[in-house]
């Protein structure tokens, strides 16, 4: 779940006061906004806890399952790792990934690991490494998976992909095994349901905005005259770190 607060610029501007550029400031800030949420423990998280819940995924999935049927349309692949985050409770970071969704019911995810729990029918793993070394090729690792997944598979008359998101190398392997009359983008229709938010979504925000604000605090404190905008970094990062309760990226 990512978060961009918003009014950092002018934040930043008003509290610099000429001790440098505001470029690294701004990038800390923006930074621990967006993924202060990106890890999840094995196994669902217990209620409370700030993140995505089995029970908010499947209803999420629910919901675009219906949506899919008054368009007519028989399945999607979602392949962007935000919006495959939305719909299993998994975040495969930078990796690429492939959630499979039927109308009707049914749905699995190929991704890199299976470290994380996902509300998905059945879990499939490529090798993005080799002794530890990351394999040049993940979209083609992924595609060989999901090659595998789609043989002999029937004919889908309909089916919904990303735009913004499907590899062509993915897209021509489905088209291959599904052979379907058409394809529907579903970009605009999955941003249409993401408008409102479930509980589970509204804790991440809450939870993503008070590491956002621990940041600001941090950084409005360390911004001093004689103060190294790597001070301020670490000033925000930390705080961010110690509010988040976990390792904060950016």
């Amino acid at each position: 779940m990512c978060l961009v607060v918003p009014g950092l610029g002018r934040f930043v501007r008003e509290h610099w006061k000429g001790l440098g550029s505001p470029l690294v400031a701004r990038r800390v800030l923006a930074g621990t906004s967006s993924n202060v949420l990106r890890s999840q423990p094995r196994g669902w998280p217990d209620k409370g806890d700030d993140m995505l819940t089995r029970q908010g995924c499947l209803g999420r999935q629910e919901r675009f399952r219906s949506r899919l049927r008054e368009l007519r349309v028989d399945a999607a692949v979602i392949a962007d790792p935000r919006d495959v985050y939305y719909f299993t409770g998994a975040l495969p970071t930078s990796f690429p990934t492939l959630f499979y969704m039927g109308a009707t019911g049914g749905s699995w995810l190929i991704s890199h690991t299976d470290e994380e729990e996902a509300a998905a029918d059945e879990r499939h793993l490529y090798e993005y490494q080799k002794l530890f070394t990351m394999n040049p090729d993940p979209i083609a690792c992924l595609n060989r998976v999901v090659q595998d997944r789609v043989k002999g598979s029937g004919h889908i008359g309909v089916l919904g992909w990303q735009r913004e998101a499907l590899p062509r190398a993915v897209a021509q392997t489905l088209e291959e095994a599904f052979h379907p009359d058409s394809w529907v983008v579903v970009d605009g229709e999955l941003a249409a349901q993401q408008e409102v938010k479930d509980p589970d979504e509204v804790a991440v925000l809450r939870k993503a905005i008070a590491c956002s604000l621990a940041a600001y605090t941090a950084a409005a404190k360390a911004i001093r005259p004689g103060t190294s905008e790597l001070e301020v970094l670490e000033a925000a990062h930390r705080a961010a770190t110690l509010e988040a309760g976990e390792p904060v990226y950016h």
